[in-house]
């Protein structure tokens, strides 16, 4: 009898191993991190140490970074910066 119930349980095992992928479900797209949309702040740019910052009046300073202006040419002006954000950090790709 222990046979014959190990038998119907293996038996209900593979069968529900072969069918179990058989489903008429679609599969899902993969998810995909989309960029952050370019944001345009105004202020003035000022530098403490190595770190770069653009204050705005009425709102705390914001971190900038960038790998295609130099910001230390802008320290103290007030300017137009155009980027995106990765974090808390907005990384400039053009200053006005």
């Amino acid at each position: 009898m222990i046979n014959r119930k190990s038998a119907l349980v293996a038996t209900l095992l593979a069968t529900s191993l072969i069918f179990g992928g058989c489903s008429a479900s679609t599969p899902t797209p993969v998810q995909t991190q989309t960029e952050t949309p370019d944001v345009n702040l105004t202020g003035t740019i000022i530098q403490a140490g190595s770190l770069y910052s653009l204050t705005i009046t009425g709102k705390p300073p914001v971190e900038l970074d960038s790998r295609r202006v130099n910001l230390a040419d802008y320290v103290g002006k007030t300017v137009t910066v155009t980027g995106q954000y990765s974090g808390t950090t907005l990384f400039v790709d053009k200053i006005e």
